[in-house]
């Protein structure tokens, strides 16, 4: 393949990245939303469902089999059958991670780039991203937003003592969340609240919760990202110790296109901290909401967001 340029990634890997890339295939949900906000004509396929959530633009955006460490023999094979030109992963740079990008770019011969995906890295990584696609201008109009934003969030944080106890219930019975530490909840420490789910830290993503421990936590609120939960959490029983369910403090995460909390960590979450810095800290966020979540939804994803539909959604998390 011609005109191939060596560029760093976020693990100080280097990796031979073709200019010509037109078929880049994401190991998982994180880099499908990173590719699609990025260079969304790239994107040879988005990977897996996203729990509670429609896939995104499917009319455009055909399934892609998802890459993960814990079966390399199947990556291999869903590579081989996709023939990309690149792959990309956006997430961690754990060692597990970098291993397996070196496995699977030794095995298949396609380069495997990776792009530390945290949100407090969002500069670096939209410039990344920017390098890889050939699309320096387009990181820099993303980049100019995700500081507008950030400038906002970070404004109402430094002007709050709001310090919310969280809880966040994955499925329709709840009955799942994340260790502390996630990078699915990182948002939560950027802003100063707490998760309360003393589960045991480690490797791996969603785990098993009681709900009898949730009401000994006692959480201000409840986060979620499953319509269900939220519609149906006050009616089962398993919560009914849980006051901020009594109390109606049950949020839906706000989903048009992808969650603005989580399922997948992306770029997805930007404006999702322009929520969370209205519920926890309510008026010291001196943005416009509205309009903040309008002009991200045409910046990011170059579509315009209806005012009814987006209304209706702010209302079921809590900022209506």
């Amino acid at each position: 393949m011609h005109d191939i340029r060596v560029i760093r990634d976020a693990a100080g890997r280097d990796v031979p990245v073709p200019g010509q890339a037109r078929r880049v295939l994401p190991t998982g949900n994180p880099a499908a939303a990173a590719i699609f906000c990025i260079a969304r004509d790239r994107l040879l396929g988005w990977p897996e469902p996203i729990p509670g959530q429609a896939p995104p633009i499917t009319a455009e955006i055909p399934a892609a089999p998802r890459l993960t460490p814990y079966d390399l023999e199947k990556s291999v094979r869903a590579v081989r059958a996709a023939e990309p030109d690149l792959i990309l992963d956006y997430g961690s740079c754990a060692t597990a991670f970098v291993n397996f990008a070196d496995r699977l770019q030794t095995e298949t011969g396609v380069p495997v780039a990776i792009v530390d995906g945290h949100l407090s890295n969002t500069s670096d990584a939209l410039a990344l991203l920017g390098r890889i696609f050939d699309a320096e201008l387009r990181a820099v109009e993303l980049d100019n937003e995700w500081g507008r934003i950030w400038t906002n969030v970070s404004a109402a944080c430094a002007h709050s003592d709001s310090t919310p106890s969280v809880h966040y219930a994955i499925g329709p019975a709840g009955d799942k969340t994340v260790r502390r530490g996630s990078i699915h909840l990182e948002a939560l420490d950027l802003l100063g609240a707490k998760n309360v789910a003393e589960v045991e830290r480690g490797s791996g993503g969603r785990v098993r919760v009681d709900p009898r421990d949730v009401a000994t936590w006692d959480p201000d609120l409840v986060l979620t990202i499953d319509p269900a939960f939220h519609a149906n959490a006050a009616t089962l029983d398993v919560w009914r110790d849980v006051e901020a369910v009594r109390d109606g403090r049950v949020y839906l995460a706000p989903a048009p296109i992808l969650s603005w909390l989580d399922y997948p960590p992306s770029l997805n979450r930007i404006i999702g901290l322009a929520w969370l810095a209205r519920l926890f800290h309510g008026d010291a966020y001196g943005g416009d909401l509205m309009a903040d979540a309008q002009k991200f939804y045409r910046i990011f994803y170059e579509t315009e967001l209806e005012a009814p539909a987006l209304a209706a959604a702010l209302a079921k998390a809590g900022v209506g």
